[in-house]
């Protein structure tokens, strides 16, 4: 019974934080931050039927436009994870899950790459990412 209680506890806190929208905001601010602290300054971000996004600043611009609408349900499945020297990829699906203008729910399904950098200092960081939809999984 204890597990109950403390799932119990955590959705009123997660109710509670969920109501405060300045908390909420901030949460999505610290999110886009870690996020973006892997991709290098020159990356740039491939997406699905969109135009190229060059640079670190344009690519959060982006992402933080995507995270203010932040109703959506995201999973990831990782395929392949590949390095050698100073190149290393991922290559992975999604399942995406959002709200439609009509009241609705959109549900998507692609694929996507990531190319990451050795750098200067050691660390490892994005410098192309590609996604696209694709059709559902068969089965």
């Amino acid at each position: 019974q204890p597990v109950v209680r403390l799932r119990s506890q955590r959705e009123r806190l997660w109710h509670t934080f969920t109501q405060n929208r300045t908390a909420v905001i901030g949460l999505v601010l610290v999110i886009i931050t870690i996020f973006m602290a892997v991709f290098a300054d020159d990356c740039e971000l491939h997406r699905n039927s969109q135009s190229t996004v060059f640079g670190r600043e344009a690519i959060r611009a982006s992402v933080t436009q995507s995270f203010e609408q932040f109703d959506w349900d995201f999973e990831f499945s990782s395929e392949e994870v590949e390095a050698a020297g100073d190149l290393g990829y991922y290559l992975g699906a999604y399942h995406l899950i959002q709200p439609a203008q009509d009241g609705e729910t959109q549900t998507y399904y692609g694929s996507t790459m990531v190319i990451l950098r050795r750098q200067a200092d050691g660390t490892w960081k994005i410098t192309r990412y590609m996604y696209n939809n694709s059709p559902p999984p068969e089965g």
